[in-house]
């Protein structure tokens, strides 16, 4: 075997490594196609939970109820079931009960029962 074959052969090998069966690329977004699947809703639930955790003691009016997930996508981020989720959700602030829009990016690994939310704001005012 060629040198040259030998690295096309390696390149395809490392390809194939980066597509998860069934489950698309690692770092491509896909849309969520179930936003009321039952994890989608404790992803989401668990990033409201997070959010209302990080408050300080004097800011917990600004605390929120969840009410629903409106759009949603995710990517592979591990080559086991880790994955980034980006979701817009609805939720009622507590302090003056008004409804807002919110984003969330949270990674979830459902393996290791681990969720962390990476980032979490109000879309509009």
């Amino acid at each position: 075997m060629t040198s040259k074959s030998c690295l096309v052969l390696l390149a395809l090998l490392a390809l194939s490594l980066l597509v998860l069966p069934g489950q698309g690329y690692l770092g491509q977004w896909y849309p969520v196609k179930d936003l009321n699947d039952p994890h989608v809703q404790l992803v989401a639930k668990s990033a409201v939970e997070k959010y209302n955790a990080g408050l300080n003691k004097t800011a917990q009016y600004n605390s929120l109820d969840y009410l629903k997930t409106v759009k949603g996508k995710y990517k592979n981020v591990e080559l086991d079931d880790g994955k980034d989720f980006l979701l817009n959700i609805v939720a009622k602030k507590n302090g003056d009960g008004s409804v807002g829009n919110y984003q969330a990016l949270i990674y979830d690994d459902p393996f290791f029962n681990f969720t962390t939310l990476l980032q979490f704001k109000r879309l509009d005012n």
